[in-house]
């Protein structure tokens, strides 16, 4: 069994799996898990974990997640997105819609940065991988938070604000 609910970035609560630190593929209770990639916002006086949903981090900090993942061996990367990530509601009932053009740029980017170095990085589905692979991964995950450079939550803050205007 494999899943993909722990975010570091809610520990302790609202998440109930125990904290366990990590960052990368474990094990927990018989269950493989690919933890939520997570980076470490910092803004001098505000430092948080922020997991890589493509609606809250730029495009520039997944690239630098990715990269500072290849750099120090960090085999997994974990970038989510839901249904709902490139539309904004303008109701509760999501009857009328716009599209959420930043985030589909983002999303646009990432896949782009993915292509043209898949000499290094493999996208996978959990559902693509062997009981061997997940063995394997198991013996060698790298659990780190790498802090992102504050340029790049910087420029997240504003691409967010002008989101909110438009």
């Amino acid at each position: 069994m494999v899943d993909s609910s722990y975010n570091a970035a809610y520990q302790p609560y609202p998440c109930l799996i125990p904290d366990k630190g990590i960052n990368d593929f474990a094990v927990l209770s018989g269950v493989g898990e690919f933890p939520i990639t997570c980076i470490l916002e910092n803004l001098g006086l505000r430092r948080r974990l922020k997991p890589l949903d493509i609606n809250g981090v730029s495009a520039g900090e997944i690239i630098f997640a990715l990269d500072a993942a290849s750099k120090t061996g960090q085999r997994n990367v974990t970038i989510i997105m839901h249904s709902f990530s490139f539309v904004k509601p303008r109701d509760p009932q999501y009857e009328v819609m716009t599209p959420r053009k930043h985030v589909i740029r983002r999303f646009e980017r990432t896949c782009r940065f993915l292509a043209g170095h898949a000499n290094i990085f493999r996208v996978r589905t959990m559902v693509s991988l062997t009981e061997d692979e997940l063995q394997s991964l198991s013996n060698s995950s790298h659990h780190l938070i790498n802090s992102a450079p504050a340029r790049l939550s910087l420029f997240r803050y504003w691409e967010q604000a002008k989101d909110e205007i438009v």
